[in-house]
């Protein structure tokens, strides 16, 4: 009885000095939602047609069309990160907060070594439902 006592005391005592030894830091969150601007721009560019209006006028940017959105994408995303997002570290789980007006919005969290953001679909609809 007494080894079932001390098992049940020392695991989540083990579980929480994991959770703190593998909270996410800052820059893993700045990457993670970095990532997700640049596959939700990806994404828009294709849904809009630019590129299939482009080959049919004879226009194929092939390899130039990348980094053309490469660097569009790493535009908008590094002022979204400075100016818009911040990050909150609890010691034990982090979460990323965008900053919309007057309101913050939770975009990502962190725990166990890992960033959790939504998938892009679902931040595609949030923005088209905002820009109607």
């Amino acid at each position: 009885m007494k080894k079932g006592c001390a098992f049940l005391i020392l695991l989540p005592l083990l579980l929480l000095v994991a959770m703190f030894i593998t909270c996410p830091k800052e820059n893993d969150h700045r990457l993670a939602i970095m990532n997700l601007c640049n596959e939700v721009i990806e994404a828009k560019v294709e849904q809009s047609g630019v590129n299939k209006w482009l080959q049919s006028a004879g226009i194929d940017l092939g390899d130039a069309q990348q980094v053309i959105l490469g660097a569009t994408g790493n535009v908008s995303a590094n002022l979204l990160m400075n100016n818009m997002i911040r990050i909150d570290d609890y010691y034990v789980v982090s979460v990323g907060r965008l900053r919309v007006g007057q309101r913050d919005y939770v975009v990502s969290v962190g725990v166990l070594n890992h960033v959790f953001t939504p998938d892009k679909e679902t931040v595609i609809e949030v923005m088209d439902s905002y820009l109607r």
